[in-house]
């Protein structure tokens, strides 16, 4: 929602507030539904420049639950696709992560 509606400094704000709680819902959840949806609210992190640099700083602890949850959402692999685009990852210590 926050994609559509004018910058007046909200955004910043929610992600600031979000992104965590949804990095630790994939993390730690044991309910698919509720990693599935942390994973769509993270897809929109990829779409917002300032969100995915952001998003950058959780690479180590979202590749794992992103790789577990790719046979049930196709957003998990646009998730890691970008991730592993990032400048500052170094894709060699996640070889094991891409297969």
């Amino acid at each position: 929602m926050l994609k559509v509606s004018p910058d007046t400094g909200v955004r910043d704000v929610a992600r600031t507030c979000l992104l965590e709680p949804f990095v630790m819902v994939l993390q730690s959840s044991k309910n698919l539904e509720e990693r599935i949806l942390a994973t769509f609210a993270l897809s929109s992190f990829i779409n917002d420049s300032e969100g995915f640099k952001d998003l950058g700083a959780y690479v180590k602890g979202i590749c794992k639950p992103l790789k577990q949850l790719r046979k049930f959402s196709s957003a998990t692999a646009d998730i890691l696709r970008s991730v592993f685009n990032l400048p500052f990852v170094n894709i060699s210590s996640f070889a094991v992560l891409q297969n």
